[in-house]
Order: structure tokens, then C-alpha cells, then sequence
């Protein structure tokens, strides 16, 4: 039962079976993101001007995901992307760049 807590006799909190801030190691941060990706068209392509937006939650140890590649989901989209749903794989990064995979 969602948001119902039992307590013993003197009124404390009963421990849990397991404490919920071991899910996450130690030192680690959840962050929820939450971006907008825009588009121009490209001549020759599919692509067509537009943005798609996403969301999700990345567990960081220090700097570094602690299990990437990290996906968050689209949520829609303008434009010819306004149907959009999926998702968006954020590899690696190597030095200053980053590799976005959308999959539409």
C-alpha cells in the first residue's frame, strides 16, 4: 500500500525489509533529464525540420554513468515529429563529443 507507513508501540517508523538507499551505491547521484533535440532538413534525406523531446532518470557515480549507455524516452515531438515515440541512446562519451542515437 502506496504511502502507508507502519509504526510500533512508541510510535517509530518500523525498519524496512531493506533500506531503499542501498538500491544505488554509495556516493552515487539519480538525475532526471529532460531535453530538446532540433532538427533542420537535410536535402537528399528524410529528415525534415522539426524537434523531439525526451525524458529519463541517468544513475552517476562521481562523472560517469554508472550503466551506459543511458536511453531515455521520447515524448514527442514537433513538426513532422509530432507523432515521434521511441527512444534516445546516449553512447560514451570520447573527449568532447557524444554520440546521440535516435530511434523514431
Amino acid at each position: 500500500m502506496s504511502g502507508v507507513q507502519v509504526r510500533n508501540r512508541d510510535s517509530r517508523p518500523r525498519p524496512r525489509s531493506r533500506d531503499r538507499r542501498s538500491l544505488f551505491p554509495a556516493g552515487s547521484e539519480l538525475w532526471h533529464y529532460e531535453g530538446t533535440y532540433s532538427f533542420n532538413a537535410l536535402d537528399d534525406t528524410p529528415l525534415q525540420k522539426g524537434q523531439v523531446t525526451a525524458r529519463g532518470v541517468a544513475l552517476f557515480d562521481g562523472e560517469n554513468v554508472v550503466d551506459p549507455p543511458v536511453r531515455f524516452a521520447i515524448t514527442g515531438g514537433t513538426g513532422p515529429c509530432s507523432t515521434a515515440h521511441g527512444t534516445v541512446t546516449e553512447g560514451v562519451p570520447e573527449g568532447d563529443h557524444r554520440l546521440l542515437v535516435i530511434e523514431l
